[in-house]
């Protein structure tokens, strides 16, 4: 699978000559967190400040509408990495989903104490249009987190007339309850979806991402669902030239993911219109944007390695010394 993308079926043959390069976004999930800037989930790490366990932020593919949890072929890997990926997280007290499925004119968070499903696709088995998911709501993270971004936006000029708001009737679209089903299936881990804002501005998010990004400290795991890839139209049309474009966008926007420098990311996520093939590998950004929000700079990230670096370098120093003065003292003796 490719670009983070998986297809449902059936397929003009062409397009599986997509599944022959490893994801960088579909086989493998992204965790950030903050004593690394960004790792991914073969690493497993978490950050500490004193005692407290820093939840990561996750970015991962959420498949072709209901195929992932109706046993698709197509989405086989997909399904089984999403069963796997919870078991080295702490289970999380709450879950922010900043999903692709949902738009708004302003940053709005689901404030529904039960929230319904939302199916929000076609043409799919009448089976999918019964699934059921009843994870709880949280209106008080809601409020939290309208609270977090009003005051973090207030103090940036350019959004500071930006207000979130609370919607207690929204439910919850697909883009929250496949991958979530597949994570955490027993649906008891209260959630709240907050919305990307109409515009796609990728500076936006990425501080919107910014404002809730202390949830992690709580407990809060803060969740991102789209695709690294989405171009219906190349999905379906044979063109030899979809896979060595969709390559080049993939090779970008893997480095820029794991450069050091958190504002160097920061600058380049900004920008990704100015990446190889960006325009076609995202026609619409929409699938994209929810990778923006859980971008944010990672903090003591240098500081970090530098110190790792130091101990590593120290207790090799205290062995060796051991070592020698042991050495040393037999000679004597």
């Amino acid at each position: 699978v490719h670009g983070g993308t998986f297809y449902p079926l059936p397929l003009p043959q062409h397009m599986f000559s997509l599944h022959t390069r490893p994801s960088f976004l579909g086989s493998r999930i992204l965790l950030f967190a903050s004593a690394v800037c960004f790792a991914d989930s073969y690493q497993r790490i978490f950050s500490t400040q004193g005692s407290a366990i820093k939840w990561p932020a996750l970015f991962v593919p959420h498949g072709g509408g209901p195929l992932p949890i109706l046993g698709d072929p197509a989405h086989e890997s997909l399904t089984k990495y999403l069963r796997e990926a919870a078991k080295d997280i702490p289970p999380p007290t709450a879950i922010v989903v900043v999903s692709a499925h949902w738009e708004a004119a302003q940053p709005t968070i689901t404030s529904h104490p039960t929230p319904p499903l939302i199916y929000d696709y076609s043409g799919f088995p009448e089976e999918s249009y019964r699934i059921q998911y009843p994870a709880p709501g949280h209106p008080q993270l809601a409020s939290r987190v309208k609270m977090l971004i009003d005051s973090h936006l207030s103090g940036i000029p350019e959004y500071s007339g930006i207000k979130a708001r609370l919607d207690s009737s929204r439910g919850f679209d697909h883009g929250m309850f496949v991958p979530l089903m597949l994570m955490y299936p027993e649906a008891n881990i209260p959630c709240v979806q907050l919305s990307l804002v109409k515009g796609m501005s990728p500076k936006l998010h990425i501080e919107m991402g910014k404002a809730i990004e202390s949830l992690r400290e709580e407990g809060v795991l803060i969740f991102a669902s789209g695709l690294s890839f989405h171009n219906m139209e190349a999905f379906f049309t044979e063109n030899r030239l979809t896979l060595p474009k969709s390559i080049q966008f993939d090779d970008w926007l893997h480095k820029t993911c794991q450069l050091p420098s958190a504002s160097d990311r920061i600058e380049q996520l900004a920008n990704w219109t100015q990446a190889p093939q960006a325009r076609f590998c995202h026609p619409r950004e929409e699938h994209l944007i929810p990778l923006h929000v859980v971008s944010f700079p990672m903090k003591f990230c240098g500081f970090y390695w530098f110190f790792c670096l130091f101990l590593f370098v120290f207790v090799c120093f205290l062995v060796f010394f051991g070592v020698f003065l042991v050495f040393f003292w037999g000679v004597l003796v």
